[in-house]
């Protein structure tokens, strides 16, 4: 299903993000 394709991709971006912003620290 597409729906949970985009829900996982979601997920992903929300769990990457702070690690990202964690690893190049740019407030």
């Amino acid at each position: 299903m597409i729906i949970i394709m985009i829900m996982v991709s979601l997920l992903k971006s929300c769990i990457q993000f702070p690690v990202l912003k964690m690893l190049i620290p740019q407030i």
